[in-house]
């Protein structure tokens, strides 16, 4: 059993170059074994490796058949890069599958956010929006889209909206002036 293994021995970082040739062994033996892909791409993140971490989630992909939660993984790894672009694609891969996730729209409004797409992100806060009207940072980040737009009477709903929702979201309070 892959996960027990490998929770087993993830805390013991000296044994990481054990598992990751043990992993490899097993993988490159029976591809049908393709958690092991996984938890080498885990092991890589853990020793800073990028591209083989990558080069393993990808693989697991494939193996698991367009596993969604991977490609959240492998979208996260590129938000947490700053490579918004890497993750706009691994985050469409997920929207072509799975239009109605709600999280893939999400993280695309963050990452349009922070490549100061701001109308484009704000389209992507407003699917979220209509449908899951107290999500919070979904709201807060359309005020900050509308306030680079220019449009404050629309940022200014927003905040207020986050406020009476979430009165102890204290972000909320800079841009209202208290």
């Amino acid at each position: 059993n892959f996960e027990y293994y490998y929770h087993l021995e993830i805390q013991d970082s000296t044994n990481n170059q054990k598992m990751i040739e043990a992993f490899e062994f097993i993988t490159k033996s029976d591809s049908s074994l393709y958690g092991g892909y996984f938890f080498l791409s885990l092991l890589y993140k853990q020793i800073n490796n990028n591209k083989k971490y990558i080069d393993y989630m990808d693989q697991y992909i494939k193996y698991s058949q367009n596993n969604e939660k991977a490609h959240y993984l492998k979208a996260i790894f590129h938000f947490e890069k700053k490579e918004y672009i890497d993750c706009l694609f691994v985050l469409q891969q997920i929207l072509t599958k799975n239009k109605n996730s709600l999280l893939a729209r999400f993280m695309t409004g963050q990452s349009l956010l922070e490549l100061q797409s701001y109308q484009s992100a704000s389209e992507a806060f407003n699917i979220v929006l209509a449908n899951d009207s107290h999500h919070l940072k979904a709201r807060y980040n359309l005020g900050q889209c509308y306030l680079k737009l220019n449009i404050y009477d629309k940022a200014i709903n927003q905040f207020t909206q986050t406020l009476l929702l979430y009165p102890n979201y204290e972000k909320t309070y800079y841009y209202l002036g208290y």
